[in-house]
């Protein structure tokens, strides 16, 4: 009877050792952020935006995971005539690398990656005047990860994220360059 339970509790804890290991790799975060384009749409000048992504983690060693998600952002020209909305959509992939900084409430993050995003500009009654198609770009970006309660994180960070695409701007077709930094906030879950 004593082998029994002995084997019994063995196998308890070591199935309780294993989910405690497996807990946290998944998190979700929400976040939201301001734009500052660093160059014009082809010849025309851009506004600072707002944006936002959602995206999934999964932490597969103790610092490195890798993310994946959807992420929307919108800027509008400067020209006051006719207002055209640029809006960049679509998905986001790559590493994150996370390290605590002292006792481990607060780390610090580094994210590279990619995008498979399209533009869209739209005129001032939200018709789609053109759409580039999808893409790949690039991004980078790094930040804070604060633990508030358990398993609920604030991430605030900056990142910068690149694309190219062609646009049809009236009836010439323009390659251009999509670049911009951007301010934010997440907010993260794990479980």
């Amino acid at each position: 009877m004593k082998m029994k339970q002995s084997f019994l509790l063995a196998i308890v804890t070591l199935c309780f050792t294993f989910s405690m290991q497996a807990q946290n790799r998944l998190s979700f975060e929400l976040r939201g952020h301001s734009s500052f384009p660093t160059e014009d749409l082809g010849n025309t000048a851009l506004q600072n935006g707002l944006g936002f992504e959602g995206m999934f983690d999964y932490r597969f060693l103790p610092h490195l995971s890798v993310y994946a998600g959807w992420g929307w952002n919108q800027m509008s020209t400067d020209v006051t005539v006719n207002e055209l909305d640029v809006e960049e959509t679509g998905y986001l992939f790559g590493l994150q690398f996370n390290h605590p900084i002292g006792d481990g409430w607060v780390s610090y993050y580094v994210r590279a990656g990619g995008t498979y995003n399209h533009l869209e500009i739209e005129d001032s009654s939200g018709d789609i005047l053109d759409d580039s198609g999808h893409g790949l770009g690039y991004r980078i970006g790094l930040g804070l990860d604060i633990t508030v309660l358990g398993n609920l994180h604030i991430k605030p960070g900056v990142k910068y994220q690149a694309l190219t695409r062609d646009v049809n701007i009236g009836a010439v077709t323009t390659s251009v360059d999509h670049n911009y930094f951007a301010a934010g906030v997440g907010l993260a879950f794990d479980f």
